[in-house]
């Protein structure tokens, strides 16, 4: 099938200059179009709950911020043998952990 003319309906017409006069007429007035919406927005807002664990994670997030920086010496020491290249790592010793976390992990979950 081929189109050969693309007007709208008249019925969409009317309504793009319908929107176009309440376009202006909000723009002349200084008032938003979407005044509802922004109200409801508003009482939404102002619904909100926070629940026990997110006030639980902010709270935990404010202490780990106020809290002064108590290994500063020890990332120091760190870097220092890093920059110089005595820090070793112990292989042996990082895979021993990480089956351990996994197995302890693989315990908890439900089966």
């Amino acid at each position: 099938m081929k189109v050969t003319q693309n007007t709208p309906p008249a019925s969409h017409a009317v309504d793009a200059s319908k929107a176009s006069e309440k376009s202006e007429k909000a723009k002349a007035t200084g008032s938003r179009t979407d005044a509802p919406q922004s109200a409801a927005r508003a009482s939404a807002r102002e619904a909100v709950q926070i629940s026990e664990d997110a006030r639980l994670m902010q709270r935990a997030n404010e202490i780990a911020h106020a809290s002064p920086d108590l290994r500063a010496d020890k990332v120091a020491a760190l870097k220092q043998a890093i920059q110089s290249g005595t820090y070793r790592v112990d292989a042996r010793e990082i895979a021993d952990r990480l089956v351990d976390e996994h197995l302890k992990d693989f315990s908890k979950s439900p089966t």
